[in-house]
Parts: C-alpha cells; sequence; structure tokens
C-alpha cells in the first residue's frame, strides 16, 4: 500500500490540473504503441519503438535507452480543502460556510473573480484564521486511505512517458479529489523526477477504480525504478448533491485487430427526479492481459448541451494503448448539475 503523507496544495495544484489533462487528452491520441520488452512479448502491427516498464515496487527496473537528468525532489506541501461552486453560491457565503473570511478566500484564489464564479469550478479553502496568505498558510486534510497498485509507465513519441496506477476506493463512501505523486529514478535512485498523477474524473465510488494519470517530459532515465504516493484523497457525504445519479447502458467495445485501439460506445442515462446535468463526462479506461491500464480517454458533453433527468443520450469515443494490447476496456460516468 502506497504510503500517506500531508502534503499542502494551493493554486498552482489546480492550474496543474488542467494543464496536464490538456497534455494528456493531446499525446495519448498520438501515441506510437509497439512491441513490449517485457514477458510476456507481443508484436502490434504498427511500425516504431514503444518501450514501457512496469513495476510494483520502487526496485523493479527496465531500460528504456535514454539517459537520465537530474532533477531536485520537489518540497511536499499541504492539502488543502476544495470546495466546488454551486449555482447560487457567492464568495461570502461560502467563507461563512467554512468559518473563514472573503479575503482570505481570495488570497488563496488570487485569480477569481468574485463577481463572475463559473458554476463547476473549484475553490482553494483556507483555513479560519484569517490570514491572507495563499497556500502556505491552508489547513491540511489527511487524505482518506485510498491503495495504490503498482506504477505502469510507457515511452511515447517525442521522448517522454506517460505513467498510470490504479486508485482503488475500500471505503463505504465516495472520494473525490485524487491524487498522487509519482517519482521515478534510475537504477542507483539517482536523477529522481516525480509529477503529480490526477484523475480524469473527480469521483471515485466506493468501493471502485479509477485511473491517475502523470506525464514525464524527455529526456529519461536509461534505467527506471518508479513509485507512488498518495496526495489527495477526500471524503464525499452520502447524497451530495453535485454528483448526479446517471448510469450507462448498452455499452459496446471494439477493439481493432491490432488491438492498439478501441472504440467504445453506449447510452447515457440520468435517473428521473435528478437535477439537470450540465456537465457529463465518460471515461473510457484500456486495459492489458495483465491488468495494467495502458491507455484512457473521456468523453465530454458539449457545454451547449444538457441532460434531463429521465432522458438519455448517446456517447463514442476511441482509447488508445501506450504499450501493448488492449485486452478489455472499462467505462465510467460522472454527471454534475
Amino acid at each position: 500500500m502506497a504510503a500517506i503523507r500531508i502534503f499542502r496544495f494551493g493554486y498552482n495544484f489546480l492550474m496543474k490540473r488542467q494543464i496536464a489533462w490538456l497534455v494528456l487528452v493531446g499525446l495519448l491520441s498520438a501515441c506510437i504503441p509497439i512491441s513490449q520488452t517485457l514477458e510476456p512479448t507481443r508484436t502490434p502491427t504498427q511500425t516504431g519503438e514503444l518501450t514501457p516498464y512496469l513495476t510494483h515496487t520502487a526496485t523493479v527496473m527496465v531500460s528504456t535507452g535514454r539517459t537520465a537528468s537530474q532533477s531536485p525532489l520537489p518540497s511536499p506541501s499541504a492539502t488543502p480543502r476544495m470546495h466546488t461552486v454551486k449555482k447560487g453560491e457567492t464568495v461570502s457565503g461560502i467563507a461563512q460556510m467554512y468559518g473563514v473570511t472573503v479575503d482570505a478566500i481570495l488570497a488563496a484564489n488570487p485569480k477569481l473573480n468574485p463577481n463572475l464564479m463559473l458554476i463547476g469550478s473549484t475553490l482553494v479553502i483556507p483555513d479560519g484564521s484569517g490570514t491572507k496568505s495563499p497556500a502556505g498558510d491552508l489547513a491540511t486534510v489527511t487524505p482518506l486511505p485510498v491503495r495504490l497498485d503498482g506504477v505502469h509507465c510507457a515511452a511515447v513519441q517525442g521522448g517522454g512517458a506517460w505513467c498510470f496506477v490504479l486508485a482503488h476506493n475500500p471505503q463505504k463512501i465516495g472520494v473525490e479529489s485524487v491524487s498522487a505523486v509519482i517519482r521515478i529514478a534510475d537504477e542507483n535512485g539517482e536523477g529522481m523526477l516525480s509529477q503529480v498523477a490526477f484523475a480524469p474524473l473527480n469521483l471515485l465510488p466506493s468501493e471502485g477504480t479509477l485511473p491517475l494519470a502523470a506525464y514525464f517530459p524527455p529526456p529519461m532515465p536509461d534505467y527506471i525504478q518508479a513509485s507512488a504516493e498518495l496526495l489527495t484523497a477526500l471524503p464525499v457525504n452520502p447524497g451530495d448533491n453535485r454528483y448526479l445519479p446517471a448510469g450507462l447502458s448498452g455499452v459496446k467495445t471494439n477493439i481493432l485487430p491490432d488491438g492498439l485501439s478501441a472504440n467504445v460506445n453506449g447510452t447515457i442515462t440520468l435517473d428521473k427526479g435528478s437535477a439537470r446535468a450540465q456537465k457529463v463526462w465518460v471515461l473510457a479506461t484500456a486495459y492489458d492481459l495483465s491488468g495494467q491500464v495502458v491507455g484512457l480517454r473521456r468523453w465530454e458533453m458539449g457545454s451547449e448541451q444538457a441532460l434531463k433527468p429521465g432522458k438519455q443520450m448517446t456517447f463514442a469515443v476511441a482509447v488508445y494503448s501506450t504499450s501493448g494490447k488492449i485486452e478489455r476496456v472499462d467505462t465510467q460516468v460522472e454527471a454534475r448539475p
């Protein structure tokens, strides 16, 4: 089980999350999948060189054929409280809810326009001391004990690498804002590199799983050892109206003959009596024969659309492998008002 620590995050955490997912959507589409050099060996039909490296501990090492670069490990920081803006909320009302001052919220969110808050945007909530300091004075929240699998990394076109880790929620309640830090190093444990891995959906349901992903730009070490450590995992109270009861039906997966990509389509349904969904996402996660995450893709409902209670809409998404053949694709849906 990955160790649990207390970390600090501020506004930069949120910005990096958005940037990371913009990069992920672009780069996963441009990956050049090729044969694995690990057991078992597979030979896809496309050409190119893609060498995956897998590790369940920090001591398994696989050659990537590149030179390591030295980079100091960032200092850990605290995990702040996060608040998702809902319809009708104001900065003063949110401040009163958490027992903090308006100035403290504005200081922790320097780009926030208090007169134009977007529904669904996320605010960093500082502690109740009334200080105007940003992330450095944020309240510390201990992550819930979410379990992380071993890290699976794959080199992609351009010399960088995508690393995936699967998060498991053993709690009887849902968990949100799950993230982890992935660290890689050379065979001697030197040239340490680290990136924060984020989830493509915000909600990790009770007893469910959710993949986290992080991109490491080139150059990469010749030999890799990797580990993951949980950063954030916040509780979701039962009946939280920020998450709507949506489901999937008629999901069909067509894995192409070479096994390097798959097309997924199906129907999204919103329960009767629910609020209207303004945001809907469907996540397609690709796994190889050994159960490792090898790719993921998120479908999003158009911003001009809305899903009404009791109604349905269809989705279609293509997911690509970063390393080896796709054995199966799992789908998950999340809907927000």
